[in-house]
């Protein structure tokens, strides 16, 4: 029983710190668009992309309720600033990764 609750403490003392690293990144994000000058619907996407670290520009665009031109500059405006990256995809959808974000949360060797 030691054993197994061991694992389950460093399982727990892990998850703890990638948390706090997911938060941190969170902040880190919001901090570098606020100091581009970015604007306040941009500020809104690291949320976004904390609870989903793939996204499409049609969920950008139902999440801040705007436009598809308007989601898609903003997608745009996060490539630039390197929060996001064109995902390597089979499909005709453009699918963006944060990639800071999977690399936080993927086991070296893994991928989605």
């Amino acid at each position: 029983i030691e054993f197994f609750l061991t694992g389950v403490a460093q399982q727990a003392q892990d998850a703890t710190g990638r948390v706090r690293q997911i938060e941190d990144l969170q902040t880190s994000w919001r901090d570098r668009l606020a100091q581009a000058g970015r604007s306040a619907l941009l500020l809104k996407i690291p949320d976004l992309l904390v609870r989903s670290p793939y996204v499409t520009i049609p969920e950008v665009q139902a999440h801040l309720r705007i436009s598809y031109p308007a989601a898609k500059n903003l997608v745009n405006q996060l490539e630039k600033e390197k929060i996001l990256a064109r995902a390597p995809s089979s499909s005709t959808t453009k699918v963006y990764e944060a990639i800071e974000l999977t690399a936080l949360v993927t086991p070296p060797g893994d991928s989605f």
